[in-house]
């Protein structure tokens, strides 16, 4: 049975717990308690799982642990997402995720919210925000240290077990920072869990943290065969949990990498 008042209960309650961090932590911002928010945030978003019926295990962070500074790319597939990678939060506090804001989540409050907590935004069609973005990104990760985060795909595939093509400003900005990319993959969220469908039954979610991809030594003429590399290890854990779960696996890309 599709939908139902009970799914349709969890996904607005877990809706309204996101809503009501940002109201409650927007103060804390404002006086400069940044790290306190992003704590508060990371835990309500992530404390929300339950409501949707989502176990998360979390593997490897000891490959993002030894990485600082990196760019960790990761899988999207919907929204849910933000919530699972906020689990991951707990271990990497320093970092800062790259992202787009469009549609619904471009409103006043998130985008303040967004980039008040050291966080960077991307535009698509937009080079003046999306190069400002990224330019702050590079200066966070040479001359701070800190993690930074962005989705390959630049939007959510929603194919189980499978990526969507990859976007190089990720593996650009890996690049000329001269920092290792540390690759993380979320199994298969459905056909358990679908929010389109308002169906959550219980599923049991891992986020795969994959060992680091250096970068050193590489330019710009390396890039294509860098996203090859990094795509082809993520299909292959992605392929892997999906035949777990009892879901067709899509054939893997042969790991290659040129001089």
């Amino acid at each position: 049975m599709i939908g139902g008042i009970g799914a349709r209960l969890r996904l607005g309650f877990g809706a309204l717990l996101f809503v009501l961090a940002i109201v409650l932590t927007a103060p804390l911002v404002a006086l400069g308690w940044t790290q306190l928010a992003r704590n508060v945030m990371a835990r309500t978003m992530s404390s929300g799982l339950w409501l949707l019926r989502m176990h998360v295990t979390i593997t490897g962070t000891n490959h993002l642990l030894a990485a600082r500074p990196c760019v960790a790319i990761g899988n999207q597939q919907s929204l849910l997402c933000y919530a699972v990678y906020a689990k991951l939060y707990r271990y990497i506090p320093d970092s800062a995720i790259v992202a787009r804001l469009d549609g619904h989540w471009d409103l006043p409050l998130l985008t303040w919210y967004f980039s008040a907590t050291d966080n960077f935004r991307v535009e698509p069609g937009n080079r003046a925000v999306t190069r400002a973005g990224m330019v702050s990104a590079r200066k966070a990760l040479i001359e701070d240290g800190r993690r930074v985060l962005i989705g390959p795909e630049g939007t959510r595939w929603k194919v189980p077990g499978e990526l969507g093509p990859f976007k190089p400003g990720a593996f650009r900005l890996a690049i000329e920072a001269g920092v290792p990319i540390v690759p993380m993959v979320i199994s298969p969220l459905l056909p358990r869990t679908s929010m389109s469908e308002w169906r959550f039954e219980h599923n049991d979610i891992e986020l795969r943290v994959l060992e680091p991809v250096q970068t050193a030594g590489l330019t710009r003429e390396n890039e294509a065969d860098l996203i090859q590399e990094c795509r082809a290890r993520m299909q292959a854990a992605l392929s892997e949990m999906a035949e777990q779960r009892g879901i067709r696996a899509i054939a893997t890309t042969p790991i290659r990498r040129t001089a």
